[in-house]
């Protein structure tokens, strides 16, 4: 049996569409664990009607505090039967053949762990993109691409053994943001023996793209947030690791990445995030005196408010000295 498991909180139109797609599978032997945040009780009187005519549908509603995905995510794999785990977010969608083409690969072969297949971009209707949302790398720069922020690919796209999930850890409750590059490099720490990558088959399954207002506050304040104890978390863990030293230059690069990408711009605004980050960049012992000075000074710099300094235009030009 397949376990689909779905996080979700007040999204109960969009979720009707992902049940659907699991109905709609040529694959019958699974079933759907639907994890509730706190949604309101319109929502979770529709999500009763969807369904009350399917026994494989099981909804669990969480209890308060609202806690994330990643908290919905691991209490549903604690109620899965299923040999086998994947993870559905309530917007996203199953091409028909999806569990099909991953039971086959996963089924009968015990030495896999985790199998990871692509996944294809749409907003509206599924297939109005046809773009891929994975990305390629050699085994060896999984971990690496994980670390730049270049994410080889989402949580939707692996299909679990449960327990080589459970072995890993399941998802890190503390994070709202990074969560799946976070489990995904602890599956690939645990055995990388385990991990098999099948894009060499069609795309199985959709993920919807939302054309949110990114210029928001909140979407930056969780960005940067996020990434910060990301890697706060694997200074802290793996300072002097085999894992850190082999990695050191993707860490670093994943830290710049934050600073340039993120957090510059903004810092004004989030300064108490630019003082974890400094102390981070501090605790992480990858940088020369003169890179940390650069850092601080240039974002100090290129973010002073004297009007002078704005208008001499130094924000760009510090922006562009930074480490890169």
């Amino acid at each position: 049996m397949i376990s689909v498991v779905i996080p979700h909180y007040n999204r109960s139109l969009l979720l009707k569409d992902a049940l659907q797609s699991i109905q709609n599978q040529t694959f019958q032997d699974w079933e759907v664990i639907i994890v509730d945040d706190g949604s309101e009780e319109e929502q979770i009187a529709t999500i009763f009607e969807y369904i009350q005519e399917e026994k494989r549908f099981t909804l669990l509603k969480r209890a308060s505090p609202k806690k994330g995905p990643s908290a919905c995510r691991n209490q549903g794999v604690v109620n899965a039967k299923g040999e086998f785990v994947v993870f559905l977010d309530s917007d996203d969608l199953l091409k028909n053949f999806c569990l099909q083409q991953r039971y086959e690969v996963i089924g009968n072969n015990p030495t896999i762990g985790i199998a990871v297949f692509l996944i294809e971009n749409f907003t509206r209707i599924p297939g109005d993109l046809q773009t891929i949302f994975n990305s390629e790398f050699s085994k060896e720069n999984l971990a690496g691409a994980f670390l730049e922020n270049n994410n080889p690919w989402q949580t939707m796209a692996p299909i679990w053994r449960t327990s080589f999930f459970r072995t890993v850890g399941g998802f890190d409750e503390n994070l709202l943001f990074m969560e799946d590059p976070d489990l995904h490099l602890r599956a690939l720490k645990t055995d990388i023996d385990k991990l098999k990558i099948c894009y060499d088959k069609p795309a199985d399954c959709f993920y919807r793209i939302h054309h949110n207002d990114k210029t928001k506050s909140g979407f930056y304040l969780n960005s940067i947030l996020y990434r910060i104890l990301f890697f706060k978390k694997i200074v802290l863990e793996e300072e002097g690791s085999v894992f850190y030293i082999q990695h050191k230059e993707q860490i670093r690069k994943g830290m710049l990445n934050l600073l340039n990408n993120f957090l510059y711009y903004r810092v004004n605004e989030f300064r108490d995030l630019f003082k974890q980050f400094a102390i981070l960049v501090s605790e992480s012992k990858l940088f020369t005196d003169l890179e940390m000075w650069r850092i601080f000074a240039l974002t100090s710099i290129g973010n002073h408010e004297n009007r002078i300094l704005k208008k001499m235009k130094l924000k760009g030009l510090c922006y562009r000295l930074l480490p890169k």
